[in-house]
């Protein structure tokens, strides 16, 4: 494995997260897992994914997409009131985590609807009597180290963000001058949580994205639209045919990930102004058009590659995270709108553990 830009890791715990959590002027959330290269997000511009079956892989509408019945809408008509806007866009995202992990064991009862573990897939999930007799497939590995994987020396630690500096900030502000009203620290803040939310929507548990969500975004779209673009059902990512990158079929899960910055210091080509601009919750927009652009995400994790079950390192390309800073009182967050153009591979880059043949 080549060796890669170690400058300024941000590590982020790998559990299963509910809530963001403040850091200086931006928001890090805390982020976990990795479902890989789904099409999760509406976007403001086209939503590219390519044809061939990639890891981890479903689709998305575009964010006129409206919610299909049964898919409940939790965003009340009325603006939060000051002091708790933030307690009421979590309140809303944590009720679609909830709806939709309830949605999952329905359909994968092998995964609890409750507690921790709550909608996410693991080695003994896959490994369950139930998943092998639905999705017949060789077991797998507990974890890298039941598989004997000692990865090379230099490899990013699970739920790091590698490249991001508060200098490249400074020079990214300076450079485009699209965003004057913001300190490079709040600019570090969104490409914190951009990358946060790639690595959750590519996750284990890719409804816990959720929590990174503007629910007000779009006229209050967001979240339900992405349950009625995923067939109407928060299990269509575990449960899709092996062709449309189904998790279940192609025995993946994801052991680590990580997501890497390449900042051009001349022109910081992935720093762009997104357009519709967002402007909800009304009076509490500090800036809402921040697209963050060309960011990678890195998995080790479990696949079915030419038949044969394998652990390996997949790469993948998030065109653009679009962003909102949202204000209440003394406090700002960052918060995700939309995510577009997702591109990647079943191949592997890295092989690491090929099952034994029986």
């Amino acid at each position: 494995m080549p060796q890669r830009n170690l400058a300024d890791p941000i590590i982020v715990t790998a559990r299963r997260p509910l809530w963001p959590w403040l850091v200086g002027a931006g928001v890090v959330i805390v982020g976990g897992g990795a479902t890989w290269l789904m099409t999760h997000q509406a976007a403001a511009k086209p939503t590219t994914v390519t044809k061939a079956p990639v890891h981890h892989h479903t689709t998305r509408p575009t964010s006129k997409f409206q919610p299909q019945a049964g898919t409940p809408n939790y965003v009340p008509k009325s603006q939060p009131k000051n002091g708790q806007v933030f307690q009421a866009m979590a309140a809303i995202n944590d009720k679609y985590m909830t709806w939709g992990d309830q949605q999952i064991a329905k359909a994968i009862p092998s995964i609890p609807s409750r507690g921790p573990n709550a909608g996410m897939l693991t080695p003994a999930i896959l490994n369950s009597p139930w998943v092998l007799k639905h999705y017949p497939g060789p077991k797998v590995p507990t974890s890298l180290a039941a598989a004997g994987v000692k990865l090379p020396a230099g490899t990013p630690a699970n739920g790091s963000i590698v490249g991001l500096s508060l200098g490249d900030m400074q020079q990214a502000l300076k450079a485009t001058g699209f965003f004057p009203q913001l300190t490079p620290q709040q600019l570090l803040g969104a490409y914190q949580t951009a990358a946060k939310y790639v690595m959750a929507s590519q996750g284990n548990n890719p409804a816990s994205s959720i929590q990174y969500n503007d629910p007000y975004a779009d006229g209050g779209q967001e979240d339900a639209s992405w349950f009625a673009g995923s067939h109407d059902n928060a299990a269509w990512n575990f449960i899709a045919p092996a062709s449309q990158g189904g998790m279940l079929p192609l025995r993946q899960v994801n052991y680590d990930n990580w997501v890497s910055f390449t900042l051009n210091a001349g022109n910081y080509y992935n720093l762009v102004k997104v357009s519709p601009v967002v402007s909800h919750p009304s009076g509490h927009v500090v800036v809402g058009d921040v697209g963050i652009e060309n960011i990678t995400d890195h998995i080790i994790g479990s696949d079915l590659v030419n038949g044969k079950l394998v652990i390996g390192q997949y790469s993948g390309s998030i065109g653009e995270v679009s962003l909102a800073l949202i204000k209440d009182g003394s406090q700002e967050r960052w918060y995700v709108t939309a995510m577009s153009g997702i591109s990647g591979s079943n191949t592997p880059t890295q092989t690491y553990w090929t099952a034994p043949a029986k």
